[in-house]
Parts: structure tokens; C-alpha cells; sequence
């Protein structure tokens, strides 16, 4: 009975070793970049959220004595107005068709 290894088998076991270490690493970097896109998004869009708040807040006559309630009704109230709809509704697309150009078809703004 021969118990020498066989030594393609060998080789191929020691390639495969280091292709599973190849495909660890780069799941792991995956995931990293995972994890910094989300990040990156949610930086983003909390930036966003402040920014229109204190734009909304310059708005408002006395905005600490509002309370979230009140400035959903005051929001709601400008929101149902016609010329606000619609100036809403033109800036959007007037966005859309510079996405469109820019960059051809693509990710929403």
C-alpha cells in the first residue's frame, strides 16, 4: 500500500487553501464597502434633513414655541395650495431632465 501523497493533489489542495483565503479577504473588503456606502448615505441624508429643517425653521415666526404638531398643520396647509403643488412638481422635473441629460438615464436625484 503507497502512502506518499500524491503531489498534483497536494498542489491542488494548497491552490485551493489559498483561493478560499483570496475569496475570505474580498468577501470582507465587500462587506467593508458595504458598510461605508451606508454610512456615506446616511451622512448624506442627515445632512439634508438639518439643512431643510433650518431652512423650514427661518420660515417660521418663533419656532421653539411650535410644537411638531403645529408645524405639520402649518406644512399641510402651504403644501395643499395649488401653486405650491404645482412649482413642486415643475422643479422636479425640470431635475429629472438635467439628471436625464447629464448622465443619461440613472439613479433618481
Amino acid at each position: 500500500m503507497n502512502t506518499t501523497p500524491n503531489p498534483e493533489i497536494e498542489k491542488l489542495r494548497t491552490e485551493k487553501e489559498r483561493n478560499e483565503a483570496k475569496l475570505r479577504y474580498c468577501k470582507n473588503q465587500l462587506k467593508a464597502l458595504s458598510q461605508e456606502e451606508q454610512n456615506l448615505e446616511r451622512k448624506a441624508r442627515n445632512h439634508r434633513i438639518f439643512t431643510r429643517g433650518a431652512m423650514l425653521e427661518g420660515f417660521l415666526q418663533n419656532p421653539l414655541l411650535l410644537t411638531d404638531e403645529q408645524v405639520y398643520a402649518i406644512l399641510k396647509v402651504a403644501f395643499h395650495r395649488p401653486e405650491v403643488g404645482e412649482t413642486v412638481r415643475r422643479l422636479i422635473e425640470e431635475n429629472v431632465q438635467k439628471n436625464e441629460t447629464n448622465d443619461g438615464p440613472g439613479e433618481p436625484l
